[in-house]
């Protein structure tokens, strides 16, 4: 689930950064011409999105881990 929701942001962040470049290459300044992505910068961004979400859903899990079972059936 956290996959899949990096992934999501990932590419609606490229959607953005696409859309941020496209806007900058319209200006006639001299530094227009320099703003591209390559293909190194989309996997970098889709593989740190996906990483970083997949990091911040295993904390919830290892601290519902670390909960004994026996207290967690008590409480209810």
């Amino acid at each position: 689930e956290a996959g899949v929701i990096g992934l999501a942001g990932g590419a609606l962040g490229l959607g953005f950064a696409a859309f941020g470049l496209w806007l900058i290459r319209q200006q006639p300044d001299e530094y227009a011409k320099l703003a591209h992505m390559d293909g190194t910068t989309l996997w970098l961004t889709f593989v740190l999105a996906v990483a970083v979400s997949v990091i911040a859903g295993l904390l919830p899990a290892w601290r519902a881990m670390q909960v004994p079972p026996a207290l967690q059936l008590k409480s209810q």
